[in-house]
């Protein structure tokens, strides 16, 4: 049977631990990428249209 010390295990802790933020801040930043690539598509949506409506006003002369 192996007995582990305690430095062993708080080292495997903090390598755990390393892993978990990893994943973590990877998950954030995918999320906001995600979340700018959507933004920049809405944005451009909305003034796609604008501009479609000033050019039929602007041709009913």
């Amino acid at each position: 049977m192996n007995f582990y010390d305690l430095n062993y295990i708080s080292q495997q802790s903090n390598i755990n631990d390393y892993i978990k933020f990893g994943i973590i801040f990877l998950a954030l930043g995918l999320t906001i990428i995600i979340f700018i690539l959507y933004r920049r598509n809405q944005f451009q949506t909305k003034y796609r249209d604008l501009s479609r409506f000033c050019c039929k006003v602007l041709n009913k002369e």
